[in-house]
C-alpha cells in the first residue's frame, strides 16, 4: 500500500533469503542489510520515518551464539531513535519484553521519556500453530512522544 501513495519505504533486512525477497518485490525502494539494534546509527541521517513495523530477534544476536535477553529491547530503542517525532512504531517481539515484566519495567519508563508505549498486548503462541510455532509474542505500538508520566503504562485488553 505504501508504494501506492505518496510513502517512500526504507526496508532493512539481515537474513540473506528475506532481503533477497524485499528486492524482488521493492526494488526501488532504500534496502539495507544493517544489524538493526543499531539502525540508528547506521542509517543515512536523511532517513527519518514516520511509521516503523518490526519484528527484531527475540533473543538473538547478529554474530553471538550466545542467547541475548535484551536484543528486542536495543532494536526498539535503536528504531525509537531514529523514528520522527509524533511518528508510530509497531513491533512484534517476545511475550517478555515488555514493561509488565519488572525486568524490563526500568528500561521502559526511560523509553518513555522520549516515546510513550500507547498499546502492549501478549499473542498467544496458538495463533502460530498453522505456521509451525507456538512461541507466545507480544504486540506493542510505541509513539514518539514523551509520556506524561514515564512510569505509568497502558495495561494489556482483557
Amino acid at each position: 500500500q505504501a508504494a501506492l501513495g505518496a510513502s517512500r519505504l526504507a526496508l532493512n533486512e539481515v537474513a540473506d533469503v528475506r532481503a533477497a525477497l524485499l528486492h524482488q518485490l521493492f526494488g526501488d525502494s532504500h534496502i539495507t542489510a544493517h544489524d538493526a539494534a543499531q539502525i540508528h546509527d547506521r542509517l543515512d541521517p536523511a532517513i527519518v520515518p514516520t511509521c516503523i513495523v518490526m519484528n527484531p530477534p527475540f533473543s538473538s544476536a547478529l554474530g553471538i551464539e550466545a542467547r541475548v535477553a535484551d536484543t528486542a529491547f536495543r532494536h526498539l530503542s535503536s528504531a525509537v531513535a531514529r523514528l520522527a517525532n509524533g511518528g508510530r512504531l509497531v513491533a512484534i517481539t517476545g511475550a517478555n519484553c515488555s514493561p509488565e515484566q519488572s525486568a524490563w519495567r526500568d528500561s521502559f519508563a526511560r523509553l518513555q521519556e522520549k516515546a510513550r508505549v500507547v498499546f502492549t498486548a501478549p499473542i498467544a503462541g496458538a495463533v502460530y500453530a498453522p505456521h509451525g510455532t507456538t512461541f507466545e509474542t507480544r504486540l506493542t505500538v510505541i509513539d514518539k512522544l514523551p509520556a506524561d508520566d514515564p512510569t505509568s503504562f497502558p495495561t494489556a485488553p482483557g
